[in-house]
């Protein structure tokens, strides 16, 4: 459109010069496949901003979208609520885990202490079957009274 715009003001001068030259037929057939050479392009252009137009609807959901994920994006910088959460439940399961590993630990020393109290007792009653032992048989060699 600006193109055809400048050409009609090349052309008002033109027109004037031809109005003093003697309205040469060249000059004349020159403006005439210039005008032709503008209507074709002013039809392309208006083609072009109709097919252009007719997908603005498709192109305006799309950029309406668009739009909104950036908003959404952008209000979530300074909130960060979803990586906040994430970071609250890891941190809730390290938690946990560590808790869990406290008691097995304590579950642990529990068990070595039961442990070295049955080797006590083993040791004991080891001791008392060997002195029952030395003891029957102290009372084997002895002869009865009568």
């Amino acid at each position: 459109m600006n193109k055809a715009q400048k050409s009609a003001d090349i052309y008002d001068d033109d027109d004037t010069n031809t109005q003093m030259m003697d309205f040469n037929t060249s000059s004349k057939l020159h403006n005439l496949n210039a005008a032709r050479q503008l209507s074709n392009e002013i039809a392309e252009s208006g083609s072009k901003l109709f097919d252009m137009l007719g997908n603005e609807r498709q192109l305006r959901s799309d950029r309406d979208k668009a739009l909104e994920f950036l908003d959404s994006i952008s209000r979530n910088l300074d909130q960060n609520s979803e990586q906040q959460y994430i970071e609250k439940c890891i941190r809730n399961i390290i938690d946990t885990q560590t808790r869990k590993m406290d008691e097995m630990e304590d579950t642990v020393k529990q068990l070595r202490q039961d442990e070295a109290e049955l080797q006590n007792k083993i040791g004991r009653r080891r001791q008392e079957l060997e002195r029952a032992e030395k003891r029957s048989k102290g009372l084997e060699n002895v002869k009865p009274e009568y």
